[in-house]
């Protein structure tokens, strides 16, 4: 793919992301991460009273790991950027473009705890078909800008499992 190409398709891509999470709610300041005692908690209050639309790369690249300690709500709303960002700056975002389309895959019965699967579920089973075409698009574009890598395919699973059926 030509970078005039990627350049059209990222900019198609950003766009149908924005439209599909553009009335998302904010989950309120006190809804942003999932345990009060976390470690994380000072890190996630940054995100207090940001928007998605708002957030850059160099905010995210820090918390690529953040997701994990999300309420569902807040995972919700700020997985656009996660998105764009990842399409964006696919190999400058460290470990965010990893662990975002890592949070994309769904897990296998016996590959990982039952909550996982239950955390799977109830991030992403609730969003529109809007929302998840969106990130099929994400999962797409991916697999189709970013040459192959043999030890790396997770945007190739999460596809498989999950995300090509919408």
């Amino acid at each position: 793919m030509g970078k005039e190409d990627r350049d059209e398709r990222l900019q198609r891509l950003k766009e149908e992301i924005e439209g599909a999470f553009r009335d998302i709610p904010y989950p309120g300041d006190d809804n942003i991460a999932a345990n009060k005692r976390d470690e994380y908690l000072e890190d996630l209050a940054k995100f207090k009273g940001k928007h998605w639309r708002d957030l850059t790369f160099e905010f995210l690249v820090p918390f690529g790991s953040h997701t994990a300690f999300f309420t569902t709500e807040a995972f919700r709303f700020y997985l656009p950027a996660f998105l764009i960002i990842s399409a964006e700056f696919y190999y400058e975002s460290d470990s965010l473009s990893v662990i975002t389309i890592g949070d994309l895959v769904l897990p296998f019965e016996g590959e990982c705890e039952p909550w996982e699967i239950d955390r799977f579920h109830k991030r992403f089973d609730s969003l529109t078909a809007k929302q998840k075409r969106a990130i099929k698009s994400f999962l797409e574009f991916i697999r189709d800008t970013y040459p192959y890598d043999p030890i790396y395919n997770d945007h190739l699973v999460a596809l498989e499992r999950y995300w090509q059926y919408m």
